[in-house]
Order: C-alpha cells, then sequence, then structure tokens
C-alpha cells in the first residue's frame, strides 16, 4: 500500500527449495495461527495451550453430591491430569472417594484398591489402605475438616483409561487441614487402582457422607 508492504521471502538458491503456500479463503479470528499441511495449504487454527489441554472442567457453588465426569476419556489422549482445588464438605471428618465411569455407569462393584500414605503435623504418619472396595479413598484414615476456612486439595494423573489389557492407576498428592482434629495439618501420597480391564470413559467424586458445598474440579489431557 503506497510506500508500505508485507515481504513473503523464499529460502536461498541452494536450499534447492520449490512449493507454494497456499493461504486460507477467510480471514482470521483472533488468537489463531497459521498452520499447513503436508501440500502447503494454509489454515487458521487456535495456538496450542501447552501439554495440558482443558476437557471439562466444574465449578462447584452450592451443594452436591457428587461431581461427575460421564463422558471425558476418549482415544483422543492416553493419560490424564485430574485437579481438585479448595474442596469443602459439608461434614466433618469425611473422606474423599473416586468412582469411574464405564461404557455400563458408574462402577460400584469391588473393583478398586488404594494405598495412602500420609504424614501429619504431630508426626503420627495416617497410611491406610484396602483392596476389593467399592470406590478410592483419600484421607481415609484422617478425615477432612468442614470449617468455614478449611479445605482440602488433590492433584494426580489417570494413567491410559482407555486400555483393556491392564489395571488402571490414579497416582496423587493431597493436601488437607482439618481444625478439629488434633492432626490438623496433613499431607497425603497414594495410589488408586482399578482393578479390571475395561476401557474407562468417566470418572466420579463425593464424600463418604454428605456433600461437596464448594470447590473446581479441572480434567485435563496430557499431550
Amino acid at each position: 500500500v503506497n510506500s508500505h508492504g508485507i515481504k513473503l521471502k523464499s529460502p536461498p538458491h541452494s536450499a534447492g527449495q520449490s512449493y507454494t503456500l497456499t493461504f486460507p479463503s477467510t480471514a482470521p479470528g483472533t488468537d489463531k495461527i497459521l498452520q499447513t499441511n503436508s501440500s502447503g495449504v494454509l489454515s487458521f487454527v487456535d495456538a496450542p495451550s501447552g501439554s495440558h489441554t482443558l476437557l471439562s472442567e466444574t465449578n462447584i457453588t452450592s451443594s452436591v453430591s457428587s461431581v461427575d465426569f460421564a463422558n471425558v476419556f476418549t482415544d483422543t489422549y492416553r493419560d490424564y491430569l485430574i485437579v481438585c482445588s479448595a474442596i469443602h464438605p459439608q461434614t466433618n471428618n469425611t473422606n474423599f472417594r473416586i468412582r469411574y465411569y464405564n461404557s455400563s455407569g458408574v462402577v460400584s462393584s469391588s473393583s478398586y484398591a488404594y494405598v495412602e500414605i500420609g504424614r501429619a503435623d504431630d508426626s503420627a504418619t495416617p497410611n491406610t489402605q484396602s483392596n476389593s472396595d467399592t470406590e478410592i479413598r483419600i484421607f481415609n484414615n484422617r478425615g477432612v475438616g468442614n470449617g468455614s476456612q478449611e479445605a482440602f486439595n488433590v492433584k494426580g494423573t489417570l494413567f491410559n483409561p482407555r486400555n483393556t489389557s491392564h489395571y488402571k492407576n490414579f497416582s496423587y498428592l493431597a493436601t488437607n487441614f482439618n481444625n478439629t482434629d488434633s492432626n490438623r495439618n496433613v499431607t497425603s501420597t497414594g495410589s488408586g487402582i482399578y482393578e479390571a480391564t475395561d476401557a474407562l470413559v468417566g470418572v466420579q467424586f463425593f464424600m463418604s457422607s454428605g456433600t461437596i458445598d464448594t470447590g473446581n474440579i479441572k480434567i485435563y489431557g496430557i499431550t
């Protein structure tokens, strides 16, 4: 335009390259980038967001008996990151529980096992484990608090839930504060096993008693 312009410069002659880039026929939207296929045809696509893609999120603002992600695991991703942030329970001294969905619905049979290794601020070690259980349990030996200032957090990875050859493993790190327990500050690491080979499609979160009042749960696909 008059004295202004945009130049597209080819590589040097020594590169021996001859190819055509075909620009899109429509204008780009906000935050789009150019992507090419093997024929040099360009398209405007979303900018990559990193190694984790947010697939689903539930922001809990009122009491619910469970938080369900019924159809979140697909063959697009192999592994998944689960982040449960500032979860506040209705009932004091309860534990956090996880079940999975398969193609028939929520699995509540004795298909779960878990191991939890914890550390409390009185130097006690609240370890717990079980097999042939009906859910995965977190904070099973040190219940979570329900005071207005209390909440718990869990971050973990679910490995290959769509696999039909192996059992499924969820490994996590969790923190909890319970002002009515003499062992108030608890950090736990652990894993939960789904002892079956059927493909999983979703996950359910709930408390051993009462509801979840507030909090946020996100599930990411790991690329």
